[in-house]
């Protein structure tokens, strides 16, 4: 049930934040500051219903959670440096990480995942964010066999990009109708890639770029049921 279901997805995405390159949780002690504020986090967006039917959400209370943890208590005490929101000096080199190579990447699998985890959602009748999952998996596991021998780096982004698309995708049609699955993922692109120097390793990051550009679709063009939902 949704009950049980999206308090889990949360926790799985705060899990998230890498252990190493960068660090952003040296151990697995040092999860459980996140994941115990995600609950907290969690619980008036359960209760109020916020920002229901965004299937980022699930993504962007792990974000919001990673930083408290890391603003409040890891930060302060030493644990992990400031700098890491920048990861470590990359805000200076914007231009040498965002390259023609890395923005086509996600332009050609962002938006076909987000269609991909909606066709999957209309067709199952799945929980959104069980679409997204089952949808991220399936490509980023043919990803892993296809690009056997390819450049971790290729690989990472393109993992990165699914990620990005899948948050898209689990939309609800009355926030995204299908038709608009495609430019918004584009737009969460470009949001994605504005952030690429910024919280490298912070758990739903992608998230995070996917919320702030429904939002923000939504802000110009308001959703509406489309006559091939559900």
């Amino acid at each position: 049930t949704p009950n049980f279901i999206e308090p889990v997805a949360v926790g799985a995405i705060t899990g998230m934040s890498t252990r190493k390159n960068p660090r952003i949780m040296p151990n697995f002690a040092w999860i459980s500051f996140p994941m115990i504020l995600s609950i907290l986090v969690w619980y008036p967006f359960q209760k109020f219903k916020l920002f229901e039917g965004n299937g980022a959400r699930y993504g962007l209370v792990a974000f919001i959670s990673t930083n408290i943890a890391l603003a409040v208590f890891m930060m302060p005490g030493n644990v992990i440096p400031w700098h890491r929101y920048g990861s470590d000096g990359a805000v200076t080199r914007w231009d040498s990480i965002v390259r023609f190579g890395l923005v086509a990447r996600y332009l050609a699998t962002t938006p076909l995942t987000a269609i991909v985890t909606r066709l999957t959602k209309i067709s199952t009748g799945h929980h959104s964010i069980t679409s997204a999952a089952a949808a991220a998996l399936l490509l980023i596991s043919l990803v892993q066999i296809i690009g056997g021998g390819v450049s971790n780096r290729y690989i990472y982004d393109v993992s990165s990009a699914i990620t990005l698309g899948a948050f898209v995708g689990a939309c609800e049609a009355t926030v995204l109708q299908t038709t608009d699955v495609p430019l918004c993922a584009v737009l969460a692109v470009g949001v994605r890639l504005l952030m690429a120097p910024f919280c490298t390793g912070f758990a739903g990051k992608e998230a995070f770029s996917a919320f702030v550009a429904i939002v923000s679709f939504n802000k110009v063009r308001p959703g509406q049921q489309g006559v091939f939902e559900d």
